[in-house]
């Protein structure tokens, strides 16, 4: 899977004579042809899935914020990491072993979080 379609390819000698669309509605797969056919919607979703699954491939593990394993996990995405370091200082002041996980991406989800998901006993989720 190149990852492109062939119509969006214009001005290159390979896709000479194919023509560049854009819009929203979804095209079939090798014409570029606007397609309401279900077969050609499931195998268009599941390719989009699949290039949005490569991202993980692309990017290193994640920090994690105090020790690598503990009794509690807390998972966020975004710019929460001061609210995740601020929450395990806390928990370990109370007598536990927390770990933070600031992650940029939610999907894919990063490939070392389910390592992290299995060492924990409980995961927090803070919105």
């Amino acid at each position: 899977m190149s990852g492109t379609s062939p119509w969006r390819g214009r001005g290159r000698s390979r896709y000479a004579g194919l023509m560049h669309r854009i819009g929203g509605l979804e095209k079939q797969d090798l014409t570029g042809n606007v397609s309401y056919d279900a077969d050609n919607h499931q195998y268009m979703v599941r390719t989009r899935q699949a290039k949005v699954d490569q991202i993980a491939d692309d990017h290193p593990p994640q920090p994690v914020v105090g020790a690598r394993t503990g009794d509690v996990l807390i998972v966020s995405w975004g710019g929460t990491y001061g609210a995740i370091a601020t929450a395990i200082e806390r928990l370990r002041a109370q007598g536990h072993e927390g770990v933070g996980r600031p992650s940029a991406l939610s999907q894919p989800a990063p490939h070392d979080l389910g390592e992290l998901l299995r060492d924990s006993v409980t995961c927090w989720s803070p919105r």
